[in-house]
């Protein structure tokens, strides 16, 4: 079996990649060089820069005029950019959908830039869009970063628990340096626990 030669059959690689803020494509030549039959090699593909707490999706396809084995010429993945900006959302339509997907973020992020800020823009957070508890662990790679919880402006907001096996709300494991805030002296905006738990109503 021949040599597979790039010079004669360029190969094209093309990378789509979705996200939820913003979604492009690009591509890459390879025109110079052989792939011995029978063997493999390792292509490093550039990806531009990507977005704070996004989600992507790439689907990534390749195709050259001699390929003989088509079936494996595309690929998809899935990658979440694990990094948090001083200040992000939690809500149906913020970074996070909720508290749960928020504090594991937090616990695994390994570039946190200063302190972070979480607001919760919804006005209720429960059994039918949360798991509970809502688990902080000590982040071992940022372990001195502050991270503040407080509600959006002019929103009242409640956090309540309707079960009744003994599950706390949160659960703080070797965490520090984080402080909840819902205090307004001066608006329409408040933060309330609620927890039907009869072994660990806090």
């Amino acid at each position: 079996m021949t040599a597979f030669n790039f010079d004669v059959s360029p190969l094209r690689i093309n990378i789509v990649r979705i996200g939820n803020v913003k979604s492009d494509s690009f591509n890459i030549l390879i025109n110079l060089g052989s792939l011995s039959s029978l063997s493999e090699d390792t292509i490093h593909l550039p990806i531009p820069a990507l977005a704070n707490v996004e989600e992507y999706r790439f689907n990534l396809n390749i195709s050259s005029l001699n390929d003989v084995r088509s079936y494996n010429d595309s690929l998809s993945w899935i990658h979440s950019h694990l990094s948090l900006g001083s200040i992000v959302t939690v809500g149906v339509n913020g970074d996070f959908k909720n508290l749960h997907e928020a504090a594991n973020y937090y616990n695994i992020s390994q570039c946190m830039e200063g302190p972070v800020t979480m607001i919760l823009i919804d006005s209720i957070y429960n059994d039918s869009n949360q798991s509970f508890p809502i688990r902080f662990n000590r982040n071992v790679n940022l372990p001195e970063v502050e991270l503040k919880i407080t509600p959006k402006r002019g929103v009242r907001v409640k956090i309540v628990t309707n079960s009744s096996a003994g599950l706390p709300i949160f659960e703080f494991v070797d965490s520090r340096n984080i402080v909840i805030e819902g205090v307004d002296t001066i608006g329409n905006t408040g933060l309330m626990f609620l927890s039907y738990s009869t072994s660990q109503p806090a």
